[in-house]
């Protein structure tokens, strides 16, 4: 990648805007074009017909989605206590 190929010429040389050069001919090199990580899309599923249709009053269809449990330090200091939480989306 850019990063590893700048490492590698700064080693022997210096160059003025090196990190623009490097990412100028990565992105022209095609080894380094194939080489390079893909993103993926989340395939979603298909939403049940309650979730679809317009309900007759607000409300009437709702759902609850529960998380957990989540940890985290109340503080910052080594020493600070490890807290349980929970999550409820709604």
């Amino acid at each position: 990648g850019p990063q590893a190929t700048l490492s590698a010429v700064r080693q022997s040389y210096w160059l003025v805007s090196a990190r623009d050069v490097v990412r100028q001919i990565t992105r022209k090199c095609i080894t380094c074009f194939r080489s390079s990580p893909k993103t993926s899309s989340t395939l979603m599923g298909n939403l049940p017909r309650d979730r679809i249709t317009v309900p007759k009053r607000v409300f009437e269809k709702c759902g609850v989605d529960y998380a957990g449990p989540f940890y985290y330090k109340d503080g910052s200091r080594k020493t600070a206590k490890l807290l349980k939480c929970y999550m409820a989306i709604f």
